[in-house]
């Protein structure tokens, strides 16, 4: 009984905070509709970091003006948080080796969807499309002149393990480019 107790202090505790956040971060709500991309809203971002924090706790330790910055930024690219951007808290030292003081701070970090939408959106590519490659595919690429990449995934629903993925590139111009990352690869990143 003790341990519930405790359990459902927390969760009252968290639940007051992101409310008390929530407050805070609505009396900004001019400035984040000011920078807003077409068609974002401050309610909007303000409601993805408060679901993203039923998810991820950490992030209502975040100092309000570091969630502030990255709401802000979420808006300013026009990406939702969760899908194409993802709010990270972050232990950040504001004092000294000696006496350190820990901060939670938080960080709008795109990921590779929200890459592609920025990249497409400042016409700086065409199209970006994303595929995997798993054993049992036919797969064959070479870089330099000519380069070329073949792609016949395996038509059996009993594919074999991941093996890469590749991104073709669409430019304006009308030329197209690959690049390919072994799994090793691609988890390093």
């Amino acid at each position: 009984t003790e341990k519930k107790a405790m359990t459902a202090t927390a969760m009252v505790t968290k639940k007051e905070r992101g409310l008390e956040l929530k407050a805070t971060l609505e009396q900004q709500a001019d400035q984040i509709a000011k920078i807003a991309f077409k068609g974002f809203t401050a309610d909007r971002v303000i409601a993805g970091m408060l679901q993203a924090a039923v998810t991820n706790p950490q992030i209502l330790d975040c100092t309000p003006s570091t969630l502030f910055l990255a709401l802000a930024k979420s808006a300013r690219w026009g990406l939702d948080i969760g899908d194409g951007v993802h709010l990270v808290p972050f232990k950040k030292n504001l004092g000294s080796r000696e006496q350190p003081k820990w901060v939670t701070v938080a960080e709008a970090v795109p990921d590779y969807r929200g890459l592609i939408a920025l990249a497409i959106r400042q016409r700086l590519v065409r199209t970006i499309d994303a595929y995997p490659v798993y054993e049992g595919d036919e797969f064959d690429y070479q870089l330099g002149t000519p380069s070329f990449l073949r792609h016949r995934p395996c038509a059996d629903a009993k594919r074999g393990a991941l093996k890469g993925a590749y991104i073709i590139i669409l430019l304006h111009a009308g030329v197209e480019r690959f690049h390919y990352l072994c799994v090793d690869d691609v988890e390093r990143r």
